[in-house]
């Protein structure tokens, strides 16, 4: 099935940020993605096909990071692009899905520009990191400085995803073990210290809008607890699943019907 699918690129604070749209619907869906070491664009195929259940209601915008990072960059900086692109284009009021890294800018996203998120669902991800969400991203930038684009590609799709998913699918990820340019590899190393000195746990009281949090106890990124204690301290729904990884917004066969019926049924 093909997929009417529009590019484009907003110049933000931050630099140029490239977005991708699809689906019909009214209502305007966005996805911020996880910390990936390339970037998304060349997947808007992908992301259309496997959030179909939403285009006929809505409207899906990905957002990818800016181009080039600023070094230090944090994540509120990257909340503040977000809202800067979503603005340019008309974008409030929407859903919002932020997955892994993508849940932590949704965070400060909903927390300093309320009018443009009506409804947020945050999937494995932080308020603040503990001891293994610290030692995964210290390895990460540690491979990343190093230039070992093999062993930090091996390591991020281990711990990314489950072992069962990661064995059902070895070929494909050992053909992406040499991907990422040296440009890719410094965004990559930026952001996964922007995720290593995240800290939005107090600031969460300023979130109000109507939230799930969705987690694994599997999840070898940040562990099953970081979603527990994120739900908790803002007192909304959790979902946990039991056999995914970090991973639940690709692996679960459930997660974006899960997602689609909290945005327009149960939360209602």
């Amino acid at each position: 099935m093909e997929y009417n699918i529009t590019k484009g690129a907003v110049e933000t604070k931050g630099g140029r940020m490239q977005y991708f749209c699809t689906g019909t619907g009214e209502a305007d869906l966005v996805l911020l993605p996880g910390l990936s070491i390339t970037g998304l664009m060349s997947a808007a195929p992908a992301v259309a096909k496997a959030y179909e259940v939403f285009t006929q209601k809505c409207r899906l915008w990905l957002f990818d990071r800016p181009d080039v990072l600023a070094e230090g960059c944090s994540i509120r900086d990257m909340a503040r692009d977000t809202a800067e692109a979503m603005k340019e284009l008309g974008l409030s009021q929407a859903y919002v899905i932020g997955c892994s890294m993508g849940g932590m800018i949704a965070q400060c996203l909903a927390e300093e520009y309320p009018e443009l998120v009506k409804e947020l669902v945050i999937t494995n991800s932080m308020a603040r990191p503990n001891a293994l969400a610290r030692r995964t991203f210290t390895r990460w930038i540690a491979l990343a400085k190093a230039g070992n684009v093999v062993a930090l590609n091996r390591d991020v799709q281990t711990k990314v995803y489950s072992q069962e998913y990661f064995r059902r699918f070895a070929d494909a990820f050992k053909a992406q073990e040499t991907v990422g340019t040296p440009e890719d590899i410094l965004r990559f190393r930026i952001q996964a210290e922007a995720c290593l000195h995240f800290d939005a746990y107090e600031d969460l009281a300023k979130l109000h809008c109507p939230t799930l949090v969705v987690g694994a106890w599997k999840d070898r990124v940040l562990s099953g607890q970081t979603s527990v204690a994120l739900a908790k301290k803002l007192k909304c729904e959790l979902y946990m699943t039991e056999y995914c990884g970090h991973a639940t917004y690709d692996e679960s066969p459930v997660f974006k019907n899960d997602v689609y019926q909290f945005f327009f049924y149960i939360s209602q």
